[in-house]
């Protein structure tokens, strides 16, 4: 079994001895950012609102995560609260 990794590609290619030769080459594709619909609100204790927005990211959890970093607000008892984020088709 040999492993490759080319241009952040990992390729891995199986050699079988059997009564014929089997070969094959399995190509693991870089992780691809994705479009996230999240919904929650934010606010202080002086002013609050809701927020909907399209987050690129890998995961779920890093939209929440960017959602959280756009939405925070400065003042007394800062808050984000993520209803769902949802994986867009």
């Amino acid at each position: 079994m040999n492993l490759v990794i080319k241009r952040g590609l990992l390729i891995l290619s199986v050699t079988s001895a059997m009564a014929a030769t089997f070969s094959s080459t399995v190509v693991a594709e870089p992780e691809v950012n994705q479009k996230y619909y999240c919904k929650g609100s934010y606010g202080n204790k002086d002013d609050q609102g809701v927020w909907d927005w399209i987050f690129t990211a890998s995961s779920e959890q890093e939209a929440r995560k960017q959602a959280q970093e756009q939405y925070k607000v400065d003042g007394p008892n800062p808050f984000v609260n993520i209803r769902k984020c949802t994986l867009q088709k």
